[in-house]
């Protein structure tokens, strides 16, 4: 795994100053994304992350309560160094993914993204990349990952879908259980 590897901009490949790496993980939960049911999955890691990180906050909050809010993307599109977005979480759809294409279905499994003008947008390769809600750690949660979508360098205003973690939440104890294991000893 690497630590610290980020670009500051869309597209870019300058070597980034920081790059630490650390051990993998033990996959501890999967699913499979099929427009009904989102796509995520947990690892566990199998050491200690280098010294100066800190661990991610999550939510379950009703997506629709946060419609028209400001979110951000952060993502490696096809394991390049990290890259930010920053837009409005614009609707609530489900989104079956497919060799074609995609095609936007009646429910609430995936949050609809619009980025802003000049601040990024996901690249290829950036599927299952984190989307969060809040101003900045520790009061910035994930809400979703990157299910798929038609935004890049080139077209900026076009939609992501994150599957919502939410609708993961509600869906699956095991996955409950997992990153809620307190309130589920109650």
């Amino acid at each position: 795994m690497f630590w610290g590897f980020q670009h500051a901009r869309c597209a870019g490949n300058d070597t980034p100053p920081i790059v630490q790496t650390a051990g993998g993980g033990k996959l501890r939960f999967t699913t499979k994304a099929n427009g009904r049911t989102n796509d995520h999955t947990l690892l566990e890691l199998s050491q200690t992350p280098p010294a100066g990180t800190t661990l991610a906050g999550w939510s379950t909050e009703d997506p629709a309560k946060l419609l028209r809010k400001t979110v951000q993307g952060s993502h490696h599109p096809a394991g390049d160094a990290k890259k930010s977005s920053i837009g409005k979480l614009d609707g609530l759809d489900s989104v079956s993914f497919t060799a074609e294409g995609f095609l936007v279905l009646a429910g609430v499994s995936h949050l609809r993204v619009r980025w802003k003008n000049n601040k990024g947008v996901t690249e290829g390769g950036s599927s299952g990349s984190a989307l969060w809600y809040g101003r900045r750690w520790p009061k910035q949660f994930v809400i979703g990952t990157l299910s798929g979508g038609v935004a890049s360098c080139l077209n900026t205003t076009a939609p992501d879908w994150y599957g919502s973690l939410a609708r993961t939440y509600e869906e699956f104890g095991k996955f409950r259980r997992l990153i809620d294991p307190a309130k589920n000893r109650e």
